[in-house]
């Protein structure tokens, strides 16, 4: 179970095991996928998830064929299901007065109180179309900002907002898996009139899925403080149409 969890620890792995999960596919396709790491560095990772009994590999001639090796997951998924059920327990029933004395409470002792949002909408185009508007600086400044970016795992996402006050959001890029899902850091640069959340001090997570001529698209946005909430989801509920409107004409 070790040497599974450190292997899915890193995200390039974990993109890989998604890329493998349904199909068997070749090395040198899995190394197209990923044209920012070197094909060393990809040999590397499929290594290191063969080591941990996640793939299995077929030989044909010279060429490499991955699968995932389900089984390779039961100790670690057993593990974390338990782990859940145990965390995912209800609460004991309180009404609003309850849950907001929790609030202060927690504030009084130094606790974050955390919220997450989640919209999703259809857009008509294809993934492959959306992805761009994420990873391409000149697509992503048709909808939410002048944006400089580095669509890697560890690359920077810095987008200068056009409206209001010109707030700075400034995250990193955490994992992608080409056309299917994207998660980045989210927060803003300490600048006048800018929400009160710190550059990467929250998480979104973007997932792409192909439906009938175009995609449906679901942003998760977790980590947020309670009074950003409501403000955060405002912000997002204007800018996806914008996006929707954006790829659709693209």
């Amino acid at each position: 179970m070790d040497d599974a969890l450190r292997a899915v620890a890193d995200p390039t792995r974990r993109a890989i095991l998604v890329l493998v999960r349904d199909r068997e596919v070749s090395a040198g396709e899995i190394a197209g996928r990923f044209p920012e790491i070197s094909r060393p560095a990809v040999s590397q990772h499929l290594r290191t998830l063969a080591a941990a009994g996640l793939v299995d590999v077929r030989r044909a001639g010279n060429r490499r064929f991955y699968r995932l090796r389900p089984e390779g997951l039961a100790e670690a998924v057993t593990f974390l299901e338990s782990m859940w059920s145990h965390l995912a327990r209800p609460p004991p029933a309180r009404g609003r007065a309850g849950r907001a004395r929790g609030h202060r409470r927690a504030r009084r002792e130094g606790i974050t109180v955390s919220r997450t949002i989640e919209q999703t909408l259809h857009i008509r185009a294809r993934p492959e179309t959306v992805w761009r508007f994420f990873t391409d600086p000149a697509r992503l400044a048709r909808w939410w900002g002048t944006a400089e970016l580095d669509a890697r795992p560890g690359g920077t996402l810095r987008v200068a907002m056009h409206e209001g006050p010109r707030p700075v959001m400034r995250g990193q890029f955490l994992e992608l898996v080409p056309y299917e899902r994207l998660v980045f850091t989210f927060g803003w640069e300490p600048t006048p009139g800018a929400p009160g959340l710190g550059p990467g001090a929250s998480r979104v997570e973007v997932t792409l899925t192909p439906d009938g001529d175009g995609t449906t698209l679901t942003l998760r946005h977790s980590g947020l403080p309670a009074p950003l909430e409501e403000e955060t989801g405002g912000g997002w509920a204007h800018l996806l149409p914008r996006l929707r409107e954006a790829a659709a004409t693209d």
